[in-house]
């Protein structure tokens, strides 16, 4: 990938964007909500927190365009930035440990309980880090 979105933060040069997360946009987060938002194996706890990820996503990409860009260092936006591609790429991790027990299991409820924990925290983790990211 090389374009991305005003403000999308770039890739990290220690992680390999999986290509599930290239399409069908140009931003690597929204394509994981979509991922997410498409399974069946999420409640409505965890749709919650991938709306609010999707949202504080919106806000810190704003964020790195408006504020940050006219009033903070260049090293700065890429410290931050850098990360905000740690959350994501963990969040990513537990969402494919999630998924890959999941189907492993035979997708039944019960198979992936602590799989399933992980990601919420997981997803509250990389709500929170992107909305402290906007305030440090």
């Amino acid at each position: 990938m090389t374009d991305r979105q005003a403000g999308e933060f770039p890739l990290s040069k220690d992680w390999s964007v999986p290509a599930e997360l290239q399409r069908p946009t140009a931003s690597v987060v929204s394509n994981l909500v979509i991922i997410m938002l498409a399974s069946e194996m999420m409640g409505n706890d965890l749709i919650e927190l991938v709306g609010e990820l999707q949202a504080e996503h919106a806000r810190f990409n704003k964020w790195c365009g408006g504020f940050a860009k006219s009033s903070l260092e260049s090293s700065e936006i890429s410290r931050r930035s850098s990360e905000a591609r740690v959350l994501i790429r963990s969040l990513y991790m537990a969402w494919s440990s999630f998924s890959r027990k999941f189907e492993d299991g035979g997708r039944k409820r019960l198979t992936a309980i602590d799989e399933r924990s992980a990601l919420k925290v997981a997803l509250r983790e990389a709500n929170q880090g992107l909305a402290a990211l906007r305030e440090a």
